[in-house]
């Protein structure tokens, strides 16, 4: 499959929106029964912000399995999973050995 750099440029924008919406958390108070905004002046250009950057991460995931969902020719089903498994897996792993140890620590 040839690379195409349309698909690229939309995964770049789609981790910008992901920081963005990082970004206006701070302008969020949260309660035990409601989330407001802290600052009456900001709300439209939070609200719009955050509402344009919440479609960021299905963007993200739909993009990066578009790219993933194209198997090699010659390979089965389950070989292609089992390679992806390998690739995965190990550092899975050693994340939550990791972050079960730590807190430990």
């Amino acid at each position: 499959m040839q690379r195409i750099p349309f698909l690229d440029y939309v995964r770049v924008i789609a981790c910008f929106l992901v920081m963005l919406v990082h970004a206006c958390e701070c302008y969020y108070i949260f309660s035990e029964t409601e989330t407001m905004l802290a600052d009456g002046s900001s709300r439209l250009w939070v609200s719009i912000y955050d509402g344009f950057s919440r479609m960021s991460v299905p963007l993200f995931m739909i993009v990066s399995a578009f790219l993933l969902a194209p198997v090699k020719e010659g390979t089965d089903t389950f070989a292609f999973y089992r390679r992806r498994f390998s690739r995965i897996l190990p550092p899975f792993i050693l994340f939550m050995v990791l972050y079960a140890i730590l807190p430990a620590a």
